[in-house]
This record gives C-alpha cells, structure tokens and sequence, in this order.
C-alpha cells in the first residue's frame, strides 16, 4: 500500500515601508498530509500586536451544532471556557468573563486573576442543565478594562 504525502507551502512576501526604508515580511505556512487537500489557512492577521486583548478562545466540553437526543433525561455540565492573552502585555489585574445561554435565561459570571502574554486561562461556569430537543444560544464575553480589540471578546455558539 502506497501512502501519498501532500505539501503544501504558501509562501507570503509583504513589502512594507518604515522610516522610508522597505523592508520584506515573509509569512511561511507549510503543512504535510496524507489525506490529500484536507488542509485550510483560516484567520491570519498581519499587523501590529496590541498592547491589552484577551480573546475567549473555545468552549471546551460542549461541541458546536452538539445535538442531544430527544427523550434522555437532562442533562447538567459545568461549561469550561479558555482565554488567551493575544495583547503583548501581562494582565495582572482581575477581569470577568461572562457566560449567557437563551432562552433558559441562565447566565454566570467569574473572575480571572491574571494572564501572562501568549498564555490561556480556563474558566469554569456554574452548572447549566440542558434539555434535550431544546436548542441554545451560548453567549461568552470578557470584560477587560481598556481591551484595544474587542472583535476577539465574544463566542457564539448554538446546540441543539
């Protein structure tokens, strides 16, 4: 049996100009697969880093488009969300992240203590029952102080 490996190099070459001198930023992204085309570039951002930004990065132990199948019993899980530090400074002040689910009205909130630069925090919620068949709308924010891009600060996520 013959197993084919696929490479793929995406090589970026960006001319900028600073101090009127131009200087090359290369982007490199080179991926290696044995399942042929199954390989996807998806949110790359180029520019400067921003001082303070905390981004809510996942919902941990509950999968997007989950489906729960009608007749079980409820069921009751405590949420566990990660943030990350993207800001190229060192949070060392306490901020809340807000986690709301609709049309149940359930709604927790914690604090996280501080986060090192290019690190993550996981934060877990209070307990959330779920009724299978009825579907949810998750809301997760953070609530920095002086956040500099706060396109990052919510996840939205639906479960059926």
């Amino acid at each position: 049996m013959k197993v084919f490996y696929h490479v793929l190099l995406i090589l970026l070459i960006i001319t900028c100009s600073l101090w009127g001198q131009s200087h090359d930023v290369v982007l490199s992204f080179i991926s290696e697969s044995g399942w042929s085309n199954n390989l996807f570039i998806d949110n790359v951002n180029v520019g400067t880093q921003f001082s303070s930004d905390v981004a809510v990065a996942s919902l941990n132990n509950i999968a997007p488009d989950t489906s729960y199948a009608m007749g079980s019993s409820d069921i009751i899980i405590s949420p566990n969300v990660s943030v990350i530090n993207v800001g190229g400074n060192d949070i060392g002040t306490s901020f809340d992240v807000v986690m709301t689910v609709s049309p149940t009205g359930y709604s927790s909130t914690k604090p996280v203590a501080s986060i090192n630069s290019g690190s993550a925090a996981d934060i877990t919620f209070d307990p959330l029952t779920i009724t299978p068949g009825n579907p949810i709308d998750i809301t997760i924010y953070s609530l920095l102080p002086g956040d500099e891009n706060t396109a990052n600060d919510t996840l939205y996520q639906y479960t059926l």
